[in-house]
């Protein structure tokens, strides 16, 4: 698409993703279109887009921000759970000295990214973890596999329940080193036990910061309400 129509697309992205546009607004084409200097057919797009990567819904009261709700986030983080341990069934004890070292490489970065005050803040661990685990996946040689990891768009999730890296305890980091050391003892039973736990450890993560979220729309309401 040409420039004119993705910059309402990924203005809208990033206002969702950093809670600039609240859960459940209605999102009209007109005034968007007006307040991004874009044309009505360039919103649609980006409404349509947003749509299909599960960041709007379309209902009674036409394109609405969705809810990121603690069920949603526990049912992705499970998907991509069932994938890797399906991806461990097939890779543990197959994979190539090359294969294991970029996996330990990736994993690293997410611990390093936690260790240092990144500009990008919470963005920089959500792209950090997403390259560790699309690895991952990857390993398995299965592109279906990859297809259906890449459309739960975890790093969406992480950046839009997640302020900063503060929220995120350096287990989860450490975990994929975890992960790497059990791969590399070609030890199943391991692989699959990290690949549990850091599920759960995410799944609480998440769950922290979507509940802390909510308490500050309602605080804000308040104020708003307040000031009427």
């Amino acid at each position: 698409p040409p420039r004119s129509t993705l910059f309402p697309y990924t203005t809208l992205f990033r206002s969702i993703l950093t809670r600039q546009v609240s859960a459940d607004e209605r999102l009209d084409v007109e005034r968007l279109a007006g307040q991004l200097k874009s044309s009505p057919s360039a919103v649609q797009y980006a409404l349509t887009r947003l749509v299909t990567e599960n960041l709007v819904i379309r209902g009674d009261r036409g394109h609405v921000v969705k809810p990121l709700d603690v069920a949603t986030s526990n049912a992705v983080h499970d998907a991509r759970m069932a994938i890797e341990l399906g991806v461990a069934e097939m890779t543990v004890g197959q994979l190539s000295r090359d294969q294991l070292s970029g996996l330990r490489r990736l994993a690293q970065a997410t611990v390093d990214v936690l260790g240092r005050d990144d500009p990008d803040g919470i963005a920089a661990y959500a792209r950090a973890n997403q390259e560790f685990h699309r690895f991952l996946v990857a390993t398995a040689g299965v592109d279906a596999l990859s297809g259906v990891y890449e459309q739960l768009s975890i790093a969406d999730l992480i950046s839009r329940a997640l302020r900063t890296p503060d929220e995120i305890e350096g287990i989860l980091a450490r975990e994929h080193l975890d992960l790497v050391q059990a791969y590399d003892r070609a030890d199943r039973d391991g692989v699959r036990e990290v690949i549990i736990r850091h599920t759960a450890h995410a799944k609480q993560t998440q769950q922290r910061g979507i509940e802390r979220a909510r308490s500050e729309e309602r605080r804000v309401g308040k104020e708003c309400r307040s000031r009427w």
